[in-house]
């Protein structure tokens, strides 16, 4: 309890054997990642750690839940769902409350109490005795081993339901992804990070900030310095989460202070491209070549050769489109 808590100077939380288990998102006393309830790892890098996994098991610890719920293990039958537009599993069972064709029990997914149990598949929970499996109660359903249990999920995009939640993927051999250093200017509330996959070309980021806008931006930026000419190039395969000025792409910036004045190219919330563009330290930003109804390009190419920024948008990578051009 509280007062035992602070009598002998304990803290809520759970010790994970990091050797077999990763932590990709976790509340409160279950965030070890400093980020404040931040998620460094996003769903389509839970998606991949699943898939890589031998098992595909997603476990849920939860220190505020029932006993019979404080240690779920879901295991997936199904293959994880892949090119469906705005579709992320791992966001559906962390943040919502709705039903899914893609998520559904004993069909694509079943729930264990133990790892033992989901690796041989017994004792799985029957929601039958729960009335079934309650989609619109979040996870997990309102299921347990022993029938309904009401109010045992959490929604971490809206901090509502259980408090110190923790989601884990089981490690795999084979598969890991490599943390890269990047920086986060402006101070957001939030913190994010950047993963490397093993093949070496696809990187995963997490971010958060108020925006990328007039006199100040708040970004997670990998970066590397340079001197001269610059070719830039990107495919911003998945964005999730975006609201209307959420924004991913490349960019040239003089510095790493929240007005140092840029060029970039971008991909933003609504799914269009666009230039935005810094001229001078601490200036509004401008944004050019705006294309809101572009949903498809996904490509983007950012070019400085000598006192000249070109940007460039592409659906395959190959035929490119001038955006804007600056001296």
């Amino acid at each position: 309890n509280k007062m035992m808590h602070q009598d002998y100077d304990l803290s809520t939380g759970y010790v994970h054997n990091e050797s077999e288990w990763t932590i990709v998102a976790g509340s409160d006393g279950m965030d070890y990642t400093g980020n404040n309830d931040w998620h460094t790892y996003g769903p389509v890098a839970v998606a991949d750690l699943l898939k890589a996994s031998e098992n595909q098991i997603l476990r849920r610890v939860c220190a505020t839940c029932v006993p019979q719920v404080q240690d779920i293990f879901y295991k997936r039958l199904t293959d994880i769902p892949e090119g469906i537009a705005n579709y992320h599993l791992f966001n559906k069972i962390k943040n919502h409350r709705s039903e899914d064709e893609h998520n559904v029990w004993n069909e694509d997914f079943k729930l264990y109490s133990t790892y033992e149990d989901a690796v041989n598949d017994e004792n799985a929970w029957d929601c039958e005795k729960a009335g079934g499996y309650r989609y619109g109660e979040g996870f997990p359903g309102d299921c347990s081993p022993y029938g309904r249990i009401q109010n045992q999920d959490t929604q971490f995009d809206h901090r509502r339901g259980k408090t110190n939640v923790g989601f884990y993927v089981e490690k795999s051999d084979t598969f890991a992804l490599t943390e890269l250093p990047s920086t986060i200017i402006g101070n957001p509330n939030f913190e994010g990070a950047t993963y490397l996959h093993p093949d070496g070309n696809r990187i995963y980021m997490t971010a958060s900030g108020t925006n990328m806008w007039r006199r100040h931006d708040q970004i997670n930026f990998m970066w590397e310095e340079y001197s001269g000419d610059v070719e830039l190039i990107v495919n911003v395969a998945a964005v999730h989460n975006t609201g209307l000025h959420t924004k991913s792409g490349i960019m040239v910036r003089r510095n790493l202070e929240q007005d140092s004045s840029y060029y970039g190219v971008m991909k933003i919330g609504n799914g269009g491209i666009r230039v935005q563009k810094r001229n001078r330290d601490g200036d509004n930003t401008g944004e050019y070549g705006e294309d809101r109804n572009d949903v498809s390009s996904s490509w983007l190419r950012l070019l400085k050769k000598g006192n000249m920024y070109y940007g460039y948008k592409s659906e395959d990578g190959e035929s490119w489109t001038l955006i804007h051009e600056q001296r």
